[in-house]
């Protein structure tokens, strides 16, 4: 739906809003949900506006080309400044303050970034290509969950490990986990299998 003017120029102020913002943070901060959404109508109405000028109004028509360029211009800083902060996340601990910061699209950027930065990790580190991450995430993701959780009522098996070295954040559909070298753990047999199988962990066999 085309924006009135008064529209596109409350959008061009919150983008020169978020971008002051962006500058001023070494973290991100959060911006209206739709804020993606309107930037798009903006450029989307400008376009059209230009297009329809083009055969009437020759200066008009520059002077909305001169505004869209300005409007890709400083977008493109916004994207910079902020998406640069974003994927440092993918190589750190996330804070559940830096993720209610991030829109959903966001959000679902940052994960397929993780996982794809894990696997980088694997490669790197062990010269390993990590199919088993691949298939988790073309399959209906596996819901991982601690014995802690107490998920008595569903009779799965659970089996104690032995982490081997410290381990990159592993992404699952209801939560990110941290691994350090040795930590003893018990995990949902699927989750050790995948473990073990990429030599992330050892299964403990502790006697009394």
């Amino acid at each position: 739906m085309p924006l009135s003017p008064q529209e596109i120029d409350k959008v061009f102020s919150d983008l020169l809003s978020a971008i002051r913002v962006e500058k001023n943070s070494k973290r991100v901060r959060k911006i209206d949900a739709r804020f993606y959404e309107m930037f798009r109508e903006a450029y989307a109405t400008l376009s059209q506006e230009a297009e329809k000028q083009a055969s009437q109004d020759i200066d008009k028509y520059l002077q909305i080309k001169e505004r869209i360029r300005k409007f890709e211009t400083e977008f493109r800083t916004f994207f910079q400044l902020r998406f640069s902060k974003i994927s440092r996340l993918s190589v750190y601990q996330i804070d559940e303050e830096d993720l209610e910061m991030l829109t959903e699209s966001e959000r679902k950027y940052l994960k397929e970034l993780r996982s794809r930065t894990q696997d980088e990790f694997m490669i790197l580190s062990r010269g390993e290509i990590p199919k088993p991450a691949l298939e988790i995430r073309e399959k209906e993701p596996e819901k991982i969950e601690l014995p802690m959780q107490k998920a008595s009522a569903e009779k799965e098996s659970y089996v104690l490990v032995r982490i081997v070295g410290d381990q990159p954040p592993i992404a699952q559909p209801d939560r990110n986990y941290y691994f350090r070298d040795n930590d003893l753990v018990h995990l949902n047999r699927k989750f050790a299998d995948l473990l073990i199988k990429r030599k992330s962990a050892i299964e403990a066999n502790i006697r009394a």
